[in-house]
């Protein structure tokens, strides 16, 4: 089980998500999912899927673990929320979410 590191907002604490799938397939161009445009990746449930072409990885990840703590955000207050989060991150925070990503599996491959 894959877990995300994300500051909790209130001055230094943090906060462990479990999530249930983290999933790497390619988001981009498809419409599918009817996902905006650019879009790197996109949460359904416990699930985060990430295109592991984008060079934004890191911070799209971020973002998809602020739609699991608030899913009743819009798309605006979280990426600002993303934007602020990252600002605050340590590198050795921005390290965990990067070891996090290796646990991640690839579309299609068996469980």
């Amino acid at each position: 089980e894959a877990q995300g590191l994300v500051d909790d907002g209130r001055g230094g604490g943090r906060v462990k998500i479990p999530i249930h799938r983290l999933v790497f397939r390619p988001t981009l161009g498809d419409r599918s999912k009817r996902l905006p445009r650019g879009a790197h990746g996109y949460q359904e449930g416990r699930t985060i899927t990430l295109d592991p072409r984008s060079r934004e990885l890191l911070p799209t990840y971020l973002h998809e673990l602020i739609h699991l703590l608030h899913p009743s955000w819009s798309e605006t207050r979280v990426f600002a929320e993303e934007k602020r989060r990252w600002r605050k991150l340590t590198w050795k925070d921005k390290a965990r979410l990067a070891r996090a990503l290796g646990r991640g599996r690839l579309a299609g491959d068996d469980d």
